[in-house]
């Protein structure tokens, strides 16, 4: 079962950037994080660009959170952590 998007705002944090999927039954945080968000992309990020850089790939990084979901890399209570290691293994 795929994981879908939902109409929840991302996030900015200390760590990274949140966002919500589904899979119509329950909600998961998925949590990418700045090491990903520089992995994604060569060009240089600044501190206040990492939701920019978030939306510019918000389809790549869905794709990799429901590729996990998938794979049954759910943490325990609900979420996905995607990290900088993630972009090449499922990407």
């Amino acid at each position: 079962m795929l994981l879908e998007p939902t109409e929840f705002l991302a996030i900015e944090q200390f760590n990274g950037v949140i966002f919500a999927m589904t899979d119509h039954r329950s909600l998961f945080s998925v949590l990418v994080t700045h090491d990903a968000l520089h992995e994604i992309d060569s060009a240089e990020l600044s501190e206040d660009e990492y939701l920019m850089r978030f939306e510019a790939f918000k389809a790549d990084f869905e794709m990799l959170a429901s590729e996990k979901f998938n794979s049954g890399f759910v943490q325990p209570g609900g979420s996905i952590r995607i990290e900088a290691s993630d972009i090449e293994k499922f990407g």
